[in-house]
């Protein structure tokens, strides 16, 4: 989860500021600036798609699975396979991950019971 929300911020910035520079760049030209300059806008606004697209690819991609949990990993609904503890990259749109607890836990029971011949007893016993 760190490591997406590190790229999150990290292509976000790009994005903005390559949208910031290229209309810097547009304005400068329209002031009667150079044609490198209206060039530089144009590879900044595809650099900026770029940047948006990987922003949204990327950061989502990244899963992290706890000590102690499973996770099984469905792509398109079908379940393909488990992962334990752990950071795995795995594309946001076509894989879910579904998480369950895997530690053991125990339920201590006590009750009282009767025997065959009308006898009280005390039972204690641990479920895990």
């Amino acid at each position: 989860m760190t490591i997406g929300v590190i790229l999150g911020i990290l292509f976000g910035g790009l994005f903005i500021g390559s949208f910031v520079v290229a209309a810097v760049s547009f304005r400068a030209n329209r002031k009667g600036g150079a044609a490198v300059l209206k060039k530089r806008g144009y590879l900044l606004l595809a650099a900026g798609a770029v940047c948006f697209l990987l922003f949204l690819m990327i950061p989502f991609s990244f899963h992290t699975v706890q000590a102690g949990q499973v996770a099984v990993v469905k792509h398109m609904g079908k379940a393909t396979g488990i992962r334990t503890a752990g950071t795995y990259f795995d594309f946001w749109v076509t894989e879910k991950y579904e998480f369950y607890d895997a530690k053991v836990q125990n339920m201590d029971i006590t009750t009282s019971a009767y025997s065959k011949d009308a006898q009280t007893m005390d039972i204690a016993m641990t479920v895990q």
